[in-house]
């Protein structure tokens, strides 16, 4: 399926935004390992989960951003099935802090069900930042939507504000703390 001349058109789109994304939030590093997009599923959750063991091992971060374990996107439960895999507690495991983030139309498009539903505990002021997340969306030109599409910039501007009078600051970024190791 890589080999299609649409796909190849497609995934190369894909990976140049990703990189001018990355550029304007001042990644050095970006990887891509050739996956299809909502494909991950033929991959299996142990080839990712050594894709992020491998990269755990060599950056040893303290802190793991991933996505909601309830998205309806299946690549995105699938890398936080992969990820909670490959950072099981071990003794000298860098990883103290895991976050779970929300990914507009992914994680609020999921039925409220008890257990599935996305609830932060932790926010971080992006008051000042803000404006950055709107030119990494940006980037991503097949991705961003007209409002009130959850991935306008006019949603995430509103989701911002929503989750800064949650937690008493002007804009805010919420995560869903997972475990957390002092």
């Amino acid at each position: 399926e890589l080999n299609k001349p649409e796909v190849k058109k497609q995934t190369a789109a894909i990976k140049e935004h990703a990189i001018q994304s990355a550029k304007s939030l001042g990644v050095r590093d970006i990887q891509f390992y050739g996956h299809l997009c909502c494909r991950f599923d033929s991959i299996g959750t142990l080839e990712i989960s050594k894709i992020i063991e491998r990269h755990i091992t060599a950056l040893k971060p303290e802190i793991l951003y991933t996505h909601h374990h309830s998205d309806v996107n299946n690549d995105h439960r699938m890398v936080f099935d992969a990820a909670m895999s490959a950072i099981r507690p071990v003794n000298g495991f860098p990883v103290k802090e895991i976050l779970c983030f929300e990914s507009p139309s992914s994680t609020d498009w999921i039925p409220p069900v008890a257990g599935r539903v996305f609830t932060p505990n932790v926010f971080v002021d992006v008051k000042d930042t803000f404006h950055k997340k709107i030119e990494a969306l940006k980037c991503y030109q097949g991705e961003i939507r007209d409002y009130p599409h959850p991935r306008s910039p006019e949603a995430l501007e509103t989701m911002a504000k929503k989750w800064g009078t949650v937690s008493g600051m002007h804009m805010a970024e919420a995560f869903q703390l997972i475990r957390k190791v002092r």
